[in-house]
């Protein structure tokens, strides 16, 4: 019995507690319809002062009125920048792909010049190769100055280095190389001074990873109504030497390794925060965009893979010249694995090493040497030029690179494949100069140039002088005439001559079958029509000798009359 009357007891209490519990709730339902029929209290006027952190309870359902598309678009907008990756920010142009859907990239190596300036002809050199190619961006891949010593030696010597591009306002980008640290200012100071050029769009990077020149240049659509970028141009700062702060030293220098591009090489390779920084961006600008954007990457010290390349030219397509080593870092930081697992970048190009043209593609990325385009440190003048990309906005994934040479071409070899070097048929295969007129009479009737004392012509193809042993030519030289000497015209308008009649000369008369020589002093036979050949090594000048990569535009005669000359050719063999 007690056990129920506790039972009933405690029921009792129970039901109080919750009768009450709903007294108070009710109460608050009747306390808050009264609020509700109250008249609002007009809004607060300047909301922006109340910190938002003290707000506890949710904000008040803003009236129709309040409630305009002016004060939303600006939170919008700030999301949208903060959606931008960081590295496609503060661009100075915004590169973009012309009305036909094409972006071209020229590449120059090595301008490697002392102050004031480079010298007038790397200037007229770049100069032909911009005109020719008419860039969209133009890349500097390093060792762009040495001996700068001052800050006003640096400026005056970039103003004359890039007068072209800030004239015609063509935006110019560049990265360092290892002679870039002989300008006693320091690579952020030199930043400073590139920076000031309003058509230069490089940019220093971030401070918390190696090097400086460590940036990213998006390209966008021909349509302007399209915010993704389309391409990607990297630039990455590849340092000078292994003994530069935070790389591990001459330790690092082996003999006996696997790469012998360069056997014992203390050059600098991209250490890990570069690629690190390199990897995450390309992820970010990916995420941004919605898909991948293929690219490019330029700076100046090759990698080891370079070296693979050559070694497997037949497998991975390398085409071009070798004629320097290839002078990659001693350890290889596995920057092409990144970007092969990337799977963004599709071209690669340096410099440093003057006389290397070629380029091949491994894994799906092409690697290309830009070859030099300064005369003012040492160079191969059949080589003189600047490497081209040609990206297309339906297809930016599949680049198209070539060298283009100053002289137009990629030289040969005058001897060899390459016999009739001037014949004279075709008009405008050459120039004549003064004193000198195309004529007929040439050998077999064919057409051929007169000339009168002294002239000559000018190649419209310059060709390189390789294996070339013999300079000869078809001539006819009237009885009351002489003929002195004939020359090669080189690059630089200096003549290098063989007097014909103070050294050895070799010449075949018109129908005979016998060559015969003429010894110094003799001179060719009165009123002589046929072929005569000297040997180049007899052709001299105060300039020196030529040799095999001196480059040939023309051809020069002197007589103490007039000649007609014909079928001028270079050849390993003047019998030939």
């Amino acid at each position: 019995m007690r056990t129920t009357l506790t039972a009933i007891s405690t029921n009792k209490e129970v039901l109080l507690m919750n009768l009450k519990k709903f007294a108070a709730v009710a109460l608050a339902v009747l306390l808050l319809s009264s609020c509700a029929s109250e008249k609002p209290q007009e809004p607060v006027t300047e909301p922006q002062e109340i910190p938002q952190e003290q707000v506890q309870t949710p904000a008040p359902e803003p009236s129709a009125a309040a409630e305009t598309p002016a004060e939303e678009a600006p939170a919008e907008e700030a999301a949208d920048e903060n959606l931008l990756p960081e590295a496609l920010q503060n661009q100075k142009h915004t590169l973009r792909f012309d009305e036909n859907g094409e972006f071209r990239v020229l590449v120059f190596g090595d301008v490697q010049a002392t102050p004031p300036a480079p010298s007038e002809r790397t200037l007229n050199a770049m100069e032909t190769i911009l005109v020719r190619e008419e860039p969209d961006l133009v890349l500097f891949a390093g060792d762009n100055a040495i001996s700068c010593s001052t800050t006003t030696l640096l400026r005056n010597y970039l103003t004359a280095m890039t007068g072209y591009l800030e004239e015609n306002k063509i935006p110019w980008a560049h990265v360092y190389g290892n002679h870039d640290d002989e300008n006693a200012l320091s690579r952020k100071q030199q930043q400073v001074i590139y920076e000031e050029f309003d058509y230069c769009v490089s940019q220093a990077g971030p401070d918390d990873i190696k090097g400086v020149g460590n940036y990213v240049l998006p390209v966008y659509s021909a349509d302007e109504s399209r915010t993704d970028p389309v391409f990607s141009v990297w630039g990455l700062d590849s340092g000078a030497y292994i003994t530069d702060p935070g790389l591990p030293g001459k330790q690092a220098v082996l003999n006996n390794t696997m790469y012998q591009g360069l056997k014992g090489s203390s050059y600098a390779y991209i250490p890990f925060t570069q690629i690190r920084w390199y990897f995450n961006t390309s992820e970010e600008i990916e995420s941004f965009a919605g898909h991948k954007v293929p690219g490019m990457m330029f700076f100046h010290i090759p990698l080891q893979e370079f070296y693979e390349i050559w070694l497997n030219k037949e497998q991975t397509g390398t085409e071009g010249t070798r004629e320097d080593p290839i002078c990659a870092g001693p350890l290889n930081s596995g920057l092409f694995t990144a970007m092969v697992e990337r799977g963004d970048i599709k071209a690669v190009v340096c410099g440093h090493d003057h006389i290397n043209d070629y380029a091949g593609e491994f894994c799906g990325i092409q690697l290309c040497y830009a070859s030099n385009i300064g005369y003012d440190t040492y160079h191969n003048e059949a080589l003189m030029g600047g490497r081209v990309f040609v990206i297309h906005e339906d297809a930016p994934d599949e680049i198209e690179t070539y060298m283009s040479y100053v002289s137009g071409i990629k030289l040969t070899d005058l001897a060899g494949a390459i016999t009739a070097v001037a014949d004279f048929e075709a008009a405008d295969s050459y120039t004549v100069t003064d004193n000198a007129q195309a004529s007929d009479g040439g050998e077999s009737g064919s057409k051929a140039v007169t000339i009168a004392r002294e002239g000559g012509v000018t190649l419209t193809a310059p060709l390189r002088l390789g294996s070339g042993r013999y300079l000869r030519a078809w001539v006819s030289v009237p009885a009351d005439s002489e003929l002195q000497s004939l020359s090669l015209v080189n690059y630089d308008d200096i003549r290098f001559t063989a007097d014909v009649i103070k050294t050895e000369i070799h010449y075949l008369p018109d129908g005979e079958s016998e060559w015969k020589t003429a010894a110094a002093g003799e001179g060719l036979p009165a009123g002589f029509t046929g072929l005569v050949a000297a040997p180049c090594a007899d052709l001299k000048a105060s300039h020196g000798q030529l040799l095999a990569d001196s480059i040939v535009k023309g051809y020069y005669f002197t007589c103490d009359g007039s000649v007609i000359v014909d079928n001028v050719r270079m050849l390993t063999s003047y019998k030939k």
